[in-house]
């Protein structure tokens, strides 16, 4: 059995009953999205089983990866952003895999219409079928320790 929110169709997963827009205009710059949010960390931390040297670190407003003591993609809010030097490694799925995880459901398919850029909706499609095929991805992140 895949973890929640993983156990839905994709359709249901990508957009859970709302409307669906997928449009290059979504992208936002990794540096924009972290001009509106704290990073600070608050809650689990891991290596990524994707990228060697890459931590994924919990926030408040959701995941970060980690290089050093460097931010280099996350997911806050609703919006999924990699530095390009990261892109077409995995990492933007594991991400996905992490947030999803962690909030139990998909922030994007939260929206009154779920929208994506092409590659944000590339990344969640990739975690969602790797998940699927090993549902260990995502248990990982279930067992959540209590912020102290």
């Amino acid at each position: 059995m895949t973890p929640e929110p993983f156990d839905l169709p994709f359709d249901e997963f990508l957009q859970n009953g709302s409307d669906l827009d997928i449009d290059p205009i979504f992208a936002k710059p990794f540096e924009a999205l972290l001009a509106d949010y704290c990073i600070e960390p608050a809650g689990v931390s891991k290596p990524s089983v994707f990228v060697p040297g890459i931590m994924l670190v919990e926030v408040r407003s959701g995941i970060i990866a980690m290089r050093e003591q460097n931010a280099i993609g996350g997911y806050l809010g609703c919006d999924l952003a990699l530095l390009p030097d990261w892109r077409g490694r995995g990492l933007g799925a594991e991400i996905v895999i992490a947030r999803c995880t962690l909030d139990g459901q998909n922030p994007a398919a939260q929206l009154d219409t779920a929208a994506y850029s092409p590659a944000g909706q590339g990344a969640h499609w990739s975690a969602w079928r790797q998940v699927q095929d090993n549902p260990d991805l995502a248990s990982a992140w279930i067992q959540k320790p209590a912020l102290g």
